[in-house]
């Protein structure tokens, strides 16, 4: 949202005069990463935005301070001092919009070759033996393949 007069989206109107407030004129220099990015950037709603704005803050010399006074404040949400704030809680990740799993996917793990050969020499399978023809060995299923022609 911007403000018709400014030209200046309501988070920095409102994002400026608080890093100002908290931190001591030193550390308020224009080359924290708060400074040089749009601060709209640290509210953002999708979690990779959100890990961006997180990635910011790393090497930032105010970080343990901008974490502290955000804390302090009951700051609603947003990336703070590096960390993600929701509810005033610092949360590990942002989930992606929408309802959560019920349950969690299974774990994939790797078919071992045998399996696979097994499996493609079985009957009901003999349309998928092309998909796996590569693993068969030599000899195996060749009742199956046409004669050649010498």
């Amino acid at each position: 949202m911007f403000d018709a007069v400014s030209n200046q989206s309501l988070a920095t109107q409102l994002l400026a005069p608080v890093v100002g407030e908290i931190f001591d004129p030193m550390f308020a220099a224009d080359d924290t990463p708060c400074r040089l990015v749009d601060p709209e950037v640290f509210f953002a709603e999708q979690p990779a935005d959100v890990e961006y704005a997180k990635s910011l803050c790393r090497d930032c010399p105010v970080q343990d301070a901008c974490l502290a006074g955000a804390l302090q404040r009951h700051e609603p949400w947003g990336v703070w001092g590096g960390q993600l704030l929701v509810q005033g809680e610092v949360v590990a990740r942002k989930r992606p919009r929408g309802r959560p799993r019920k349950h969690p996917l299974p774990e994939q793990t790797e078919v071992a070759p045998s399996v696979v050969r097994r499996w493609a020499l079985e009957p009901q399978h003999k349309d998928r033996r092309v998909a796996v023809g590569a693993q068969q060995g030599p000899g195996r299923g060749s009742e199956d393949r046409p004669e050649r022609a010498a």
